[in-house]
C-alpha cells in the first residue's frame, strides 16, 4: 500500500496495485497499439532503468548522436511522459526536444548521468509484472487475452524478466524516439519544457 500525501509518498508504489494500473492504462489510452511486450517494457524501463548496460560515455553519446542526427523535429507529440508510479523516472522525447531548440550535448550528460543514477529492483519489476498478470485474471483490464498475457508470462520466467525491444507494430504506430531521464533533470530542462 502506499499513501501520497501532496508531494510526500509513503510506501513503495510499485507495489499498489491501483497505482501501476494507472500507470498501465495512460499509456494504453495514449498508445493504442501498445502489445503485452510493450507494456511489460514499460515496467520494466519503470522498475530496472535503462535496458542495456552502458560501457562506457562515448558509446552511449555516439547512439545518441547518430539517433540525433537521423531524426526530424517534431513538437506535436508531449516531451516527456512518467514511467513510474513515483514519477522519478521518465521517458524524455528526442523529436520534440529537437522541435524546440533544445541543446543536445545537455541532454546527452543528463540522460548519462540519469542511467548511471538510477538504481534498478527487479523485485520491483517482477511485483509489477505481478500486478498486470492479476488485473487481467479478475479481468479489470481486457486490454489483452490471459492467454496472451501468459504466454508472454512463461516466457519472462523462462528467460529470467529479460529486457525487450518495442514491438513493431508499436515502432511503426508512433516511432518512439527517447531516453530515460531522472525526473529532477527536467527543472534543467525547463526552458524547452511544457508543465506536464
Amino acid at each position: 500500500m502506499a499513501v501520497i500525501i501532496g508531494d510526500l509518498k509513503l510506501s513503495n508504489l510499485w507495489r499498489s496495485h491501483s497505482e501501476i494500473f494507472r500507470l498501465l492504462v495512460s499509456h494504453a489510452n495514449r498508445y493504442p497499439k501498445l502489445g503485452i511486450q510493450d507494456a511489460y517494457k514499460l515496467l520494466y524501463q519503470g522498475s530496472m532503468g535503462s535496458e542495456h548496460l552502458i560501457d562506457s560515455f562515448e558509446e552511449f553519446e555516439q547512439d545518441l548522436l547518430i539517433e540525433w542526427e537521423e531524426l526530424e523535429g517534431d513538437d506535436s507529440i508531449p516531451i516527456w511522459e512518467n514511467i513510474r508510479p513515483d514519477g522519478q523516472l521518465v521517458r524524455f522525447y528526442l523529436a520534440p526536444y529537437k522541435a524546440r531548440g533544445g541543446q543536445v550535448a545537455q541532454l546527452l550528460t543528463l540522460c548519462y548521468w540519469s542511467s548511471t543514477l538510477f538504481e534498478g529492483s527487479m523485485d520491483d519489476l517482477k511485483t509489477s509484472w505481478d500486478t498486470l498478470v492479476k488485473i487481467g485474471r479478475e479481468k479489470r483490464w481486457n486490454k489483452f487475452s490471459m492467454d496472451d498475457i501468459m504466454e508472454f508470462d512463461h516466457w519472462l520466467r523462462k528467460y529470467q524478466f529479460p529486457p525487450v525491444h518495442h514491438t513493431e507494430v508499436y515502432r511503426k504506430a508512433y516511432h518512439p524516439s527517447y531516453r530515460l531521464l531522472q525526473r529532477e533533470f527536467l527543472n534543467i530542462l525547463a526552458p524547452v519544457t511544457p508543465s506536464h
